[in-house]
């Protein structure tokens, strides 16, 4: 990387190609692996492989930094309802209530939105009851909204 002081005689648009490069080298990269892992599934005790493929997904969706031992705990706590769940909405709505922690209907919407590129908040919301009747997920109403987490 170079130094603070070669950048002083840039211009700010060569700096942003140089971000932008950058980025789209980060991006190559984690497709890469993404793919790796896509190809050479885990093995059935392999959490970590299964937490970097979640943790992946994550970075791709432009998330901030988040605490990883918070995030590692509720990877491993989310495995086996990953294992259980049917469909691959199921599985969506568990990674981002996994990665993301408490939402609401309304934010659960907004996130898959942005990790899968569609969702419907009638239909997630369906999919929330159906599967907090089953116990893969813990529904709190907070006023008017519902929250929606892992189980206890």
């Amino acid at each position: 990387m170079p130094s603070g002081g070669s950048r002083r005689g840039r211009s700010a648009e060569e700096l942003l190609k140089e971000v932008v490069s950058r980025l789209e080298n980060i991006e190559r990269r984690l497709e890469k692996l993404e793919s790796y892992l896509t190809q050479h599934p885990a093995g059935g005790g392999d959490e970590a492989a299964r937490a970097l493929a979640l943790a992946l997904k994550l970075l791709k969706g432009g998330s901030a930094a988040v605490d990883l031992a918070w995030l590692a705990t509720r990877l491993v706590k989310v495995q086996p309802l990953l294992a259980a769940a049917r469909d691959e909405l199921s599985r969506s709505i568990l990674e981002v209530v996994a990665l993301k922690g408490p939402l609401n209907i309304s934010e659960l919407t907004r996130e898959l939105r942005k990790y899968r590129g569609r969702a419907s908040r009638r239909i997630v919301a369906e999919r929330v009851s159906k599967m907090a009747r089953e116990g893969m997920l813990s529904v709190t109403a907070k006023g008017r909204e519902k929250v929606v987490d892992l189980p206890a």
